[in-house]
């Protein structure tokens, strides 16, 4: 049975540093104050997550990029972010669960290669397609694995990007670039595939800019419904601080609300569409359940380290690269010590976990399952 953590046990723990890479109403009211709450405990899941076996599975490509990211979708798990050590140029692998095997697909033409981040295109995953947004456009068909251009998003592109598919659209938010007006900081587009076209998507309610580029950072979560918004005030009188927003693509409207955190931005961030969770400050944790929209009380995480958050099957765990996995056990309010599964490029599958680790020059790729 696994063990509860403590600080105190593991501070002196070795940890393998990886960087990493959300409408207002009518009248001037304050947004209501978020109530708190608990989650409630689920019989033993998260000590069968906790000590679940990990699997190793099939190398993956090398020459990964910082901001690599994983997508679960119908035909397989798609890798973006393989970079050809000539040319530059990046692309995406297929993985196919059935074969355990990995099939690094064509390379689209590009004017020029993604920066090392890949921070300057937005990518997002429909299900049948991956797209590549910004300043390039363009598609991957994932039954063919050809690419094709798409309508070119309309200026100024956003900078510090975060983009989300809604089912039809995929929606791109950031800050503006030059030649956009200086009282612009924000800039938000939604592209639909099928009619091949761009619309601007509404303005919020309170001039913002976003901050975090990081890809996977939590500052934006799409959770199925609306995007979970963090943003800081775009006001040179209060320039630190943070609003918690919320977006409605059905409606084009924009919330501001009660943020769940005690302040600042998050570094990571998790939902399954039922609740979302973030962490800042390293280990300061705290969630929101997205129906009763009551805060979700999450003790400090057990590592001051960088970490990327996931939710299994309903089970909040946090990834740290070499060092062992967390869960979080909300029947005892503990976070559990966990397999060794290393890595933080992560991405869920109903109730399997997959993990690519890209610290060492030949990537590791692996995953766990929720009993």
């Amino acid at each position: 049975m696994p063990k509860h953590l403590s600080l105190r046990r593991i501070t002196a723990a070795a940890v393998c540093t990886v960087a990493i890479a959300g409408c207002s109403s009518s009248d001037d009211s304050a947004p209501p104050a978020i109530a708190t709450s608990f989650s409630e405990p689920s019989a033993g899941a998260a000590q069968r997550l906790a000590v679940a076996s990990v699997t190793e599975l099939a190398t993956p490509p090398n020459g990964l990029i910082p901001g690599s990211k994983l997508f679960a979708t119908e035909r397989g798990l798609v890798l973006w972010g393989v970079r050809d050590s000539a040319s530059g140029q990046v692309t995406a692998a297929r993985y196919s669960v059935q074969d355990n095997k990995w099939t690094r697909l064509d390379f689209p033409t590009m004017s020029r290669p993604p920066n090392e981040s890949g921070l300057d295109v937005s990518v997002v995953a429909t299900g049948t397609e991956l797209l590549i947004l910004g300043r390039e456009n363009l598609s991957l068909d994932l039954s063919t694995g050809k690419w094709h251009q798409v309508a070119e998003m309309p200026r100024p592109f956003p900078t510090s990007a975060f983009a989300f598919w809604t089912g039809s659209q995929a929606v791109v938010i950031g800050g503006s670039t030059p030649p956009a007006p200086a009282e612009t900081p924000f800039v938000g587009q939604a592209f639909d595939p099928i009619a091949n076209s761009w619309r601007a998507i509404a303005t919020p309610p309170e001039k913002i800019r976003l901050v975090n580029g990081s890809l996977t950072s939590g500052a934006v979560l799409w959770t199925g419904k609306e995007a979970l918004v963090f943003a800081s005030r775009d006001d040179v009188t209060t320039p630190s601080t943070v609003l918690f927003l919320t977006y409605d693509p059905a409606t084009d409207k924009w919330r501001v609300e009660s943020s769940p955190l005690d302040g600042g931005m998050p570094e990571t961030g998790a939902t399954d569409g039922r609740t979302a969770y973030w962490v800042h400050k390293l280990t300061a944790a705290a969630g929101l359940d997205l129906d009763t929209r009551q805060r979700i009380e999450v003790p400090s995480l057990p590592i001051q380290n960088e970490s990327r958050l996931a939710l299994v099957d309903g089970q909040l765990v946090g990834l740290y690269g070499s060092a062992p996995l967390v869960v979080f056990d909300a029947g005892t309010k503990h976070w559990l010590g966990g397999s060794s599964i290393s890595g933080k490029i992560a991405v869920v599958d109903g109730r399997t976990l997959y993990v690519i680790d890209n610290s060492n020059a030949k990537p590791r790729f692996s995953r766990v399952i929720s009993g």
